[in-house]
């Protein structure tokens, strides 16, 4: 016990940055204490895709009423971080995962530095997406992430620097709602989407992540806005009533 406590102090100590970051044997380093952490929080089961992410029947008509499916998979930790890496993601940026399930990919965000939100609508994943975030109190930890409950249609993250979407079952009309927000956002924002948005959107690159449904490493999408929006059309999300932890 007394072995274990000391291992969670040290893993908890977050790497300062430092003028040789870029060397790969110190980036593999820090990305190995990410992942460290990361099951540390996550109670060592962090590649367990289906850990805390059931719901209950009473949260399944709420799902749907928010045209969300009902399906749940993961990106893995690894896979993740090599998404991060992919984009370029650097310390301080705003990161937002829309539909973030039990809020792994946000603590990792975190754990790399990005100031990151998590948005879920299902209640017993978000519980336990607030369930990490009170480990990382715990462990002194930062910086921490914010966790809504709530639809992302409904939320404003035309502030953005990075947006992830494991958008893989998500209907069009959800999709669509996305959009309309992201149309606004910076042309230097970048959306990492299993699914392309349509509208003013480009690709500008794929990036391959491992994945809880499938052997083989899976293709998501870099996507950026190719034209300014309408400033009209970019009026602030009026805020709904949210949980947020």
């Amino acid at each position: 016990m007394l072995f274990l406590a000391i291992l969670q102090i040290l893993l908890a100590i977050p790497l300062l940055a430092s003028e040789d970051c870029d060397v790969p044997g110190n980036e593999n380093l820090e990305l190995s204490r990410h992942l460290d952490q990361l099951d540390i929080i996550y109670e060592g089961q962090s590649d367990n895709a289906s850990w805390m992410s059931a719901i209950d029947d009473s949260t399944t008509s709420e799902l749907q009423a928010a045209a969300s499916d009902l399906t749940y998979g993961e990106i893995l930790p690894q896979g993740f971080l090599s998404i991060l890496q992919c984009v370029g993601a650097r310390a301080g940026e705003r990161f937002f995962d829309l539909g973030s399930g039990t809020g792994k990919t946000v603590v990792l965000a975190s754990l790399h530095g990005l100031n990151s939100t998590g948005i879920e609508v299902a209640p017993s994943r978000w519980r336990t997406s607030c369930r990490g975030l009170q480990k990382m109190k715990a462990l002194g930890i930062r910086p921490l992430p914010t966790f809504v409950r709530g639809s992302f249609a409904n939320v404003d993250f035309k502030d953005a620097n990075i947006i992830f979407m494991n958008s893989v079952t998500f209907p069009e009309e959800l999709l669509e709602q996305v959009a309309k927000i992201a149309g606004c956002l910076n042309p230097s924002a970048k959306i990492v989407t299993a699914k392309t948005l349509l509208g003013p959107f480009e690709v500008i690159d794929i990036c391959l992540a491992k994945v809880s449904w499938s052997a083989s490493p899976f293709e998501y999408f870099v996507q950026q806005v190719q034209s300014a929006a309408d400033p009209s059309l970019c009026e602030s999300v009026a805020p709904l009533a949210q949980e947020i932890c």
